[in-house]
């Protein structure tokens, strides 16, 4: 006899976690895990255009964004002391406007639609990235509102916040940590205003709340892996440096 499926219940939702599509997002959630840990940002680009193949957008976006903040939670007060507070909260502030937007497309948009926008995102992410492009404009206000604008759209209807204020942020010449920060910070800021949307238009609690439990696991696995593994590339390229100097004395 076949054997039953094991369900997770949770919010009016469920999950099968013996499915082959389970079996996918579990693998989607490892290794979104394992880029944020090398990382610190970019796992929604893998987690929205996956989930998206597998549940829906309606379901993926608010699984993905909220993995997201369940996972730079912690990073969240050490950064607060790093970022240029000015510069963020012009790109929270902007974003805080036009997430509802975006939040409310997912909830009206056709779902076949939206698979495409996050799968048009994810290649002209790819290719300029390829390419090398950077922004080559002076980083004014308005042009920080206006990055913060367009990556609050793209987070509330896709979960995919990332790309704009990335490429932007890469043109400055702030310290890495600094960038780190703020990135850290943004991307916190649009997870908590788009959940809240959600929440409002329904969509959250028509999602997957069971399949967001049931990822976190795997994508935490994903994520302390990743950080060991840089730990120990930290420590071998440490010892690459000091047996020679040490073995001239």
């Amino acid at each position: 006899m076949p054997s039953a499926p094991a369900v997770i219940h949770a919010a009016g939702a469920s999950v099968d976690v013996l499915s082959a599509t389970f079996a996918a997002a579990t693998l989607a959630a490892v290794l979104a895990g394992v880029v944020r840990g090398f990382s610190g940002f970019g796992s929604a680009l893998i987690l929205s255009p996956s989930l998206s193949a597998l549940y829906g957008p309606e379901i993926a976006v608010p699984v993905a964004l909220l993995l997201e903040l369940v996972l730079s939670g912690p990073f969240v007060p050490p950064a607060a002391k790093l970022v240029d507070r000015r510069r963020t909260a012009l790109l929270c502030a902007a974003a805080a406007v036009m997430v509802p937007v975006g939040a409310y497309l997912l909830s009206v948009v056709d779902e076949q639609a939206l698979r495409w926008a996050i799968c048009a995102l994810v290649f002209g992410a790819v290719a300029i990235l390829g390419f090398g492009w950077r922004y080559h404009g002076r980083p004014s206000s308005a042009a920080t509102a206006a990055t913060g604008a367009l990556s609050g759209l793209f987070g509330g209807a896709t979960g995919m916040t990332g790309p704009p204020v990335i490429f932007y942020e890469l043109a400055g010449s702030a310290p890495i940590e600094r960038m780190r920060a703020s990135f850290i910070m943004f991307f916190a800021w649009v997870d908590v205003i788009a959940l809240v949307s959600f929440a409002v238009t329904g969509t959250l609690w028509n999602s997957g709340i069971a399949l967001g439990a049931s990822a976190l696991v795997p994508m935490i696995a994903g994520r302390r892996s990743a950080q060991r593994l840089l730990d120990a590339g930290a420590g071998v390229l440490l010892l690459a440096i000091a047996v020679p100097i040490l073995g001239q004395r």
